[in-house]
């Protein structure tokens, strides 16, 4: 019943990919923003370009930071 209403709570925020070549850069955006207040989730995360373009194809974040 949790898994249901988490999956029914993401329909209803915005989904965030997060892309920084640095390990500990992406490590400092994911720690210091409180997503949830936002209505924000992290849906993935890239290290460089060429892998971002690949998860915006598959994940198809609402803002790329």
């Amino acid at each position: 019943m949790e898994q249901y209403r988490d999956r029914e709570r993401r329909d209803t925020m915005r989904s965030v990919l997060i892309v920084d070549d640095e390990y500990l850069q992406r490590e400092l955006v994911k720690s210091t923003v409180s997503w949830e207040q936002l209505n924000l989730y992290i849906a993935g995360e890239a290290e460089d370009g060429q892998e971002a373009l690949e998860k915006v194809q598959s994940i198809r974040p609402d803002i790329i930071i």
